[in-house]
C-alpha cells in the first residue's frame, strides 16, 4: 500500500485490495513455486477473516486463563490453603556476564546481551559494492540474496572479497563446509556394550520400545551398568 504525505482518503476495500497485491507480489518473488500464494482476492479476505478470528480466539483463550489463575489464587487465599508456588525465573534468575550463551555450557556466541567485547573485533558495515554483489546482483541469479559475511577492518584501497573474514564461534557456524578427513575417513561404529555407557539406559528402553513399536522386531537386551 503506497503512503504519500497527502491526506487523499481512500475507502477500506481498496485499502484491502492494495494490501492483497502488495503481499502477492513479495510471496510470489520469494517463494515463486508456492501454491499457497493467495492471488484471488476472495481467498485473500477469508485468510484475513480467519487471521482476525485466531487472534481473536487467542486473546480470549489468554485472558480466561488469567481470569481462572486470578480465580484460584482468590480462592485459596479465602480458604487458608497455601498458595502455588511462583514461577520461578529461567536458570533462576541468574544473568549470565559477558558473551556466554545460556545453552551448551556457556559456550561463546553473538547471540547474547552482551556480544561486545574488547578482546573480539567486531566487522564493520559492508560497503555499497558488498552489499550489491550480495543482494541485488545474486537477486538476478539463481542463489537469491545473502548476508555479507563479517570481515576485518580494512584499507579502502582494498577490494572487498580480498579482507579476510572473522572467523564465528564455533557455536554459532552453521553448514560447515566438511573436510576431506570428514568425507573419507570412516566412521567409528560403537560397540552395543559400551551405549549403556554414553547414554541413559531409560532413554535407550524407550528408543527401543518405539522401533518394536514401529517394525514390530523384538527389543534386544542390553547390558546394565553400575556406576
Amino acid at each position: 500500500m503506497a503512503h504519500t504525505h497527502s491526506r487523499t482518503w481512500v475507502s477500506a476495500p481498496t485499502k484491502e485490495q492494495e494490501r492483497h497485491q502488495a503481499c502477492v507480489a513479495k510471496m510470489e518473488r520469494h517463494f515463486p513455486h508456492s501454491p499457497l500464494i493467495p492471488s484471488d482476492f476472495s481467498e485473500w479476505l477469508a485468510l484475513r477473516q480467519e487471521t482476525i478470528r485466531a487472534k481473536h480466539r487467542r486473546t480470549k483463550k489468554l485472558l480466561s486463563v488469567r481470569s481462572g489463575e486470578a480465580a484460584r489464587m482468590e480462592l485459596a487465599r479465602g480458604s487458608g490453603h497455601s498458595l502455588p508456588p511462583p514461577i520461578q525465573k529461567a536458570f533462576g534468575g541468574r544473568d549470565f556476564i559477558g558473551n556466554r550463551g545460556a545453552v551448551l555450557g556457556g559456550q561463546s556466541t553473538i547471540w547474547c546481551p552482551q556480544h561486545n567485547i574488547q578482546w573480539r573485533p567486531i566487522a564493520p558495515w559492508p560497503g555499497y559494492q558488498e552489499m550489491k554483489w550480495e543482494g541485488d546482483d545474486r537477486a538476478t541469479s539463481k542463489f537469491s540474496r545473502y548476508l555479507p559475511i563479517p570481515r576485518e577492518f580494512r584499507n579502502p584501497t582494498i577490494a572487498w572479497h580480498q579482507v579476510n573474514t572473522l572467523p564465528p564461534y564455533e557455536l554459532d557456524e552453521v553448514r560447515k563446509v566438511p573436510t576431506m578427513e570428514d568425507i573419507y575417513l570412516p566412521v567409528d561404529e560403537i560397540p552395543d556394550d559400551q551405549i549403556p555407557r554414553l547414554l541413559h539406559v531409560d532413554l535407550l528402553e524407550a528408543i527401543d520400545e518405539d522401533n518394536e513399536h514401529i517394525s514390530g522386531t523384538p527389543r534386544r537386551h542390553r547390558p546394565t551398568f553400575h556406576m
